[in-house]
C-alpha cells in the first residue's frame, strides 16, 4: 500500500506538472536575461511571458549573484514593468532578477546569467539596432549610439551573432561620434538573437549591449521589387505589390503579411496578414487628404516574423483632384498628457473649401471605438456618444478658426487611448484624427509642465529651470529627463518640493540632440504626472534673443533709473553696455504687459558684506521679491535667471542695496514673454 501511495503521489504531481504547462502558467523572464549593462537611476524594463491565468507577479534583484533579494514591486501582470534601477555605490557585475506568481511561489523565473549595475553617470546607450530591426547580411547597416560622461574617445564594437556568448570584433579602433557604418558578412544562416557590444577602448567595463535583433542570410529573404522608391501612386488606384523570394520562404504554401508605411516606416498599417507568398498582391491605394511622399511597403513571413524587407527608398501617394481640401488636428495629436477638469485648446487648421465654417470636434478614450461630442453648449448633447462619429442629429457645431478651448470632463480613470477628431459639418467626410494616443489623467490632481515644453533650446554644462503648476491634493515629485523623445527615462530628482521650479544642471550629451522632454511626477502615485508636450534641444551653445540690452540707441522709454542705476560700457553680457548699480543703493524699474511664459535676465556681483541685509540685489514684480542674491563675499559672474510669469501687466523692480564702495551690482539681456 505504502508503494501505491507513492506511486500515486508521483502521478499526481506528474498531473499537476503538465496541467501547469499545458494551461501556460509557467514564468520565463525575458529580459534581464543576463549579459545587460543598465545603469544607476535609469528606467529599464523588465519583461516576461506567462499564460493567462497569471493575474499578479512579485518581482525582486540581487546585487551579490542570488545571496540576497530586494523587493521591487507586487504588480498586475502586464508581461512587462518599468524600473527605475537603484541608486548603487559601486559597480555591480552579478545582479539577477527573479519573478514569481504571488499565488504560486513555486510558479517563478530568474534571470538566465548576471547583468550588470553600473554606479556612474559615464555610460554607453546603444540607440540602433533595436529589438525588431532585421538586418541582411551583405549590407550596409548603421551602428549608432549616445554617451555621456567621462567615456574615451574611442570605442570598440563586437557582434555575438547566435546569442551564445562569444563576441567578434566588427572594429577594434572607431571615433565616439555615436555612429558607426557596418558592412556586414557572408552568414551560413539567420539568426533572431544576435546582440552588439560598444564598449571603451581603455576600459572595457564601461560597455552597452543593444537589444536582440536579427541577420537574415541571402538563401532565406524576401526583396520587395515594387514600388521599392521613386513611384507614384494615386490614391483610390489598383496597383501591384510586387516581391522575390528564395531560401525556405520560396514556395507558395507559405504566407506572408503585407504592410504600408505613411510616415517613412515609423508606423505601420496592415494591408493583409494571410496572403500567399507568390510574388504579388492587387492593392487597392487608401485615401489620402493630402499628397504624402513618405510611403513605404513592408513584406513580412507570418510565422517566422524576423524575416521581412522594405522598400528601398520612398514612393508617392497622391490624392485626388477633389481632395485639396484637408483638415489636420495640430493638438491634442498624440503625446500629450491632460488633465480632467481642466482646459486645453484643441487646435486643427484646413485649407481649400471645407463647405462652410462650422465643425464638429469629438473625443475618443478608447482608441476610436467610441466617440463623444467635445463641443459644450451648455446642454447635455456632451453625453450622447456613438461608434459612427460625427453624431450629426446630436452633437453641436463650432466655428472653423482653429481653435477651441475644451473643458474636459470628469473621468473615473486614466485614460491612454485618447483621441481627437475634427469633422466638417457641411461634408463629414472631410476630417481628421489624433495621429497618436494622448493621455487623461482621471482627477483633478495634476502637473503642468511649464519649461522645458517644447521647442526651447538649453546649452549642455549650463543651470536652467524647469517649471510647472500643479493643482489639487499633489505632493513632492520626482523629475526625469528623456534623450529619446520619451523612449527611455533618466532621473534627476527623487525628492523634489513641490514649488512649481527645479534649477537643473543640464547633462553633456553627444552633438547636439533635439529628442529631449522631461516629466514630472508624483513620488506616491504612478498617474499623477506631466511629460513635456513637444521635444525640446540640448546644444552645445544657445543664443537668447533679448528685449533690452541697454545699447546706445535702444528705447528706454518706460524705464525708471532709480538713484544710483546707470547704463555704462564697462562689462557687458551683449553688445557693450549694462544696467549697473554701484556706490549707492538704488532701484530699477519698468512696468511691463506681458504673456505667458519665462522672463529672463543675466546679472553679475560683487558683494562685500556677511549680511544680507546690507548688500544685495533683489526683484519684485508687484512688491513680491521673487529673487534674491547676496553674500557670502564674492564676485559672481555673468548668470541666467528665469521665472515664470501668467499673462497680465505687472511691476518689475531690481533693487540694489549697496554696503562697500568696491560693491556692484549688474543686469542685462533682459527679455519678457
Amino acid at each position: 500500500m505504502l508503494m501505491n501511495s507513492r506511486f500515486l503521489i508521483i502521478l499526481i504531481s506528474l498531473l499537476v506538472f503538465t496541467l501547469s504547462c499545458s494551461d501556460g502558467t509557467i514564468i520565463e523572464l525575458t529580459s534581464p536575461d543576463g549579459g545587460e549593462t543598465w545603469h544607476e537611476q535609469t528606467t529599464q524594463k523588465i519583461k516576461w511571458e506567462t499564460g493567462f491565468s497569471v493575474s499578479q507577479v512579485d518581482i525582486y534583484y540581487s546585487r551579490n549573484g542570488g545571496d540576497s533579494w530586494y523587493e521591487i514591486d507586487s504588480y498586475n501582470s502586464s508581461n512587462e514593468y518599468i524600473w527605475e534601477t537603484p541608486s548603487v555605490s559601486s559597480d555591480y557585475e552579478s545582479c539577477l532578477v527573479k519573478i514569481y506568481e504571488t499565488d504560486d511561489e513555486t510558479n517563478y523565473d530568474i534571470s538566465s546569467n548576471f547583468f550588470s549595475i553600473i554606479a556612474d553617470s559615464d555610460y554607453f546607450q546603444i540607440t540602433s539596432p533595436v529589438s525588431g530591426n532585421v538586418w541582411p547580411e551583405q549590407t550596409i547597416q548603421t551602428i549608432t549610439w549616445n554617451f555621456a560622461g567621462d567615456v574615451d574617445d574611442a570605442v570598440r564594437i563586437y557582434i555575438d551573432s547566435d546569442n551564445n556568448g562569444e563576441f567578434g570584433s566588427i572594429t577594434y579602433n572607431t571615433n565616439n561620434d555615436g555612429t558607426f557604418e557596418w558592412t556586414l558578412g557572408d552568414y551560413s544562416a539567420s539568426y533572431d538573437s544576435a546582440r552588439i557590444r560598444i564598449e571603451s577602448y581603455d576600459n572595457s567595463d564601461e560597455y552597452d549591449l543593444s537589444d536582440y535583433f536579427s541577420i537574415i542570410a541571402d538563401s532565406t529573404y524576401y526583396s520587395v521589387t515594387s514600388p521599392n522608391g521613386g513611384e507614384t501612386w494615386e490614391e483610390l488606384s489598383t496597383q501591384t505589390i510586387t516581391w522575390e523570394s528564395g531560401g525556405d520562404v520560396e514556395s507558395s504554401n507559405e504566407y506572408v503579411s503585407l504592410y504600408y508605411s505613411l510616415d517613412g516606416g515609423a508606423g505601420w498599417i496592415e494591408i493583409d496578414n494571410s496572403e500567399s507568398n507568390d510574388g504579388s498582391y492587387s492593392w487597392i491605394i487608401p485615401e489620402v487628404y493630402v499628397t504624402n511622399a513618405a510611403c513605404r511597403i513592408k513584406v513580412k513571413q507570418k510565422y517566422s516574423p524576423y524575416i521581412e524587407d522594405i522598400s528601398d527608398a520612398d514612393f508617392t501617394i497622391t490624392a485626388g483632384s477633389g481632395q485639396s481640401d484637408i483638415m489636420n488636428v495640430l493638438s491634442a495629436n498624440g503625446g500629450e498628457v491632460w488633465h480632467e477638469q481642466t482646459s486645453e485648446e484643441i487646435t486643427w487648421y484646413t485649407t481649400g473649401d471645407i463647405g462652410g465654417n462650422e465643425v464638429y470636434i469629438g473625443y475618443s478614450t478608447d482608441g476610436g471605438n467610441y466617440w463623444y461630442d467635445a463641443v459644450d453648449d451648455g446642454g447635455s448633447n456632451s453625453s450622447e456618444g456613438t461608434a459612427n462619429p460625427p453624431y450629426t442629429s446630436r452633437w453641436d457645431v463650432t466655428s472653423n478658426n482653429g481653435s477651441y478651448s475644451w473643458s474636459l470632463p470628469n473621468f473615473s480613470d486614466t485614460l491612454e487611448t485618447c483621441i481627437l477628431g475634427v469633422w466638417s459639418a457641411a461634408n463629414t467626410a472631410l476630417y481628421d484624427m489624433s495621429d497618436n494616443y494622448f493621455t487623461v489623467t482621471c482627477d483633478s490632481n495634476y502637473y503642468r509642465i511649464l519649461q522645458p515644453n517644447g521647442g526651447e533650446t538649453f546649452q549642455k554644462e549650463t543651470d536652467r529651470y524647469i517649471f510647472w503648476e500643479s493643482d489639487g491634493d499633489v505632493d513632492d515629485i520626482e523629475i526625469y529627463y528623456s534623450l529619446f523623445g520619451g523612449e527611455s527615462w533618466y532621473l534627476i530628482d527623487d525628492y523634489e518640493t513641490n514649488d512649481g521650479s527645479f534649477t537643473w544642471s543640464v547633462p553633456s550629451v553627444q552633438g547636439t540632440n533635439d529628442a529631449c522632454k522631461i516629466k514630472i511626477q508624483s513620488r506616491d502615485r504612478d498617474d499623477w504626472f506631466d511629460i513635456s508636450d513637444a521635444n525640446f534641444t540640448i546644444a552645445d551653445t544657445v543664443i537668447f534673443d533679448f528685449d533690452m540690452s541697454f545699447e546706445t540707441g535702444e528705447n528706454l522709454a518706460g524705464w525708471t533709473f532709480g538713484d544710483a542705476w546707470t547704463v555704462n560700457g564697462f562689462d557687458a553680457l551683449d553688445g557693450s553696455k549694462s544696467a549697473v548699480c554701484e556706490v549707492g543703493d538704488g532701484t530699477l524699474s519698468k512696468t511691463m504687459t506681458v504673456n505667458s511664459g519665462v522672463m529672463q535676465f543675466f546679472y553679475k556681483t560683487n558683494f562685500y558684506s556677511s549680511s544680507c541685509s546690507y548688500d544685495y540685489l533683489a526683484l519684485k514684480i508687484d512688491g513680491e521679491e521673487i529673487f534674491k542674491v547676496c553674500s557670502p563675499t564674492t564676485e559672481i559672474d555673468w548668470t541666467l535667471f528665469e521665472y515664470y510669469v501668467d499673462a497680465g501687466t505687472y511691476d518689475f523692480e531690481w533693487v540694489y542695496e549697496y554696503w562697500s564702495s568696491s560693491a556692484y551690482a549688474r543686469i542685462d539681456a533682459i527679455s519678457f514673454p
